[in-house]
């Protein structure tokens, strides 16, 4: 399969995404909501900026005609997450990111006519029905739904949004530039979240954090988001969309290690139902390859 690097490359964004909820549930005791997020802004812009130093003479219109908007709608997602997060809990937070798929099949077919197949269509119902179970949701419960949940849900709509026009738009751009300009947005914006918030900015004296913080921003949103762009260009962006559960999988796992969720039937059983969305679309896969 000529593609099968991209795969791997795909399963390790998975695990580091898998571990990062939990980091930011533990970075968000020493920091406030809006200062976490902007000095994770800050240290994912410079952390790309410093691997593409000798490569902006090559950034053009192009770049920024893609970069700009997804970026926008990646720094919404990643906003609305961290706020959801402190009302929820890090494997809710990483399942309903996964909200994604409900958008990526429709804007993929509105940006460049590509057809929604009812595997497609299947897999995202299934994976949609395991993120109900796991938040409880019925027509019962579905005005009292945690804030939290709704807020991570939304912002897996708007990452649908990112996952598509990356896909649709930047086939033909260098996936580091293409990052980079949408970091920046991602800065800018997480700066006038900031200052709109108008909070004095809160961190703790304590190194250790601050150590994780720049560490986890360089390893998981740095190389996993570029990873992740390289590996979008050149496999199926709803297989991409519909793959990634597998990091709530482990979110889920180490979340009830460490205690931070039980584990509880919901969560027993939407596993197992996102997952079998998730082999269905790689069935679709294997059937078109052949």
């Amino acid at each position: 399969m000529k593609n099968f690097k991209y795969y791997i490359g795909i399963i390790f964004v998975i695990c580091i995404w898998g571990i990062s909820p939990n980091i930011s549930k533990y970075l968000l005791g020493y920091y406030s909501t809006a200062s976490y997020n902007l000095f994770s802004a800050l240290v994912a812009f410079l952390g790309m900026l410093v691997l593409c130093i000798n490569k902006l003479g090559k950034l053009n219109s192009s770049y920024f005609k893609a970069a700009v908007p997804t970026g926008f709608f990646y720094s919404c997602a990643v906003i609305l997450q961290k706020v959801g997060l402190n009302y929820t809990t890090p494997a809710k937070f990483s399942f309903l990111e996964n909200f994604s798929i409900l958008v990526v099949p429709i804007l993929m077919y509105v940006f460049v006519k590509q057809k929604i197949t009812p595997l497609k269509i299947i897999s995202a119902l299934l994976c949609v029905f395991g993120i109900f179970i796991l938040c409880n949701v019925t027509p019962s419960t579905l005005l009292s739904v945690n804030k939290g949940d709704i807020l991570c849900a939304i912002s897996g709509l708007f990452y649908g949004v990112n996952i598509a026009g990356t896909a649709a738009f930047s086939k033909n751009l260098e996936s580091s530039l293409y990052l980079l300009i949408q970091f920046f947005i991602h800065a800018v914006v997480s700066l006038l979240y900031f200052l709109f918030i108008g909070e004095a900015i809160e961190a703790s004296p304590n190194l250790l954090p601050a150590f994780i913080l720049v560490a986890s921003v360089l390893i998981s949103s740095v190389l996993g988001w570029l990873m992740r762009t390289k590996c979008l260009i050149h496999l199926d962006a709803t297989f991409v969309a519909i793959a990634m559960p597998f990091s709530s999988v482990i979110t889920a796992v180490i979340s009830v290690i460490t205690g931070t969720d039980k584990l509880t039937t919901n969560l027993i059983i939407s596993i197992p139902v996102i997952t079998f969305a998730i082999i269905l679309s790689s069935l679709k896969l294997r059937f078109k390859e052949k």
